[in-house]
């Protein structure tokens, strides 16, 4: 009985680097997720042209991420910032 306890304090400390390691991973793709959707609806596309690519980062969000920055076509859409004068 006292082997099946070691083992499983053991299994619970691995478990606890790991579960960290895919929160930060997590809080990373929402930190990209909600800078993406802020340029989508920023940006000049047309009113379909953004439901889409929101839907598609909503329901896919690495993998929409990754197709957004791939296939997005985001120098065309940019509006450029705007220098600040005083």
């Amino acid at each position: 009985m006292p082997a099946l306890q070691y083992g499983h304090q053991s299994n619970m400390h691995c478990g606890t680097i790991l579960s960290y390691a895919g929160g930060a991973f997590g809080l990373v793709v929402l930190a990209l997720d909600i800078v993406v959707l802020w340029e989508i609806l920023q940006s000049p596309r047309d009113m379909t042209r953004k439901v889409l690519w929101t839907l598609l980062i909503f329901f896919f969000p690495v993998g929409g991420l990754i197709f957004y920055f791939l296939f997005a076509d985001r120098e065309t859409n940019a509006r450029g910032y705007a220098p600040i004068t005083e």
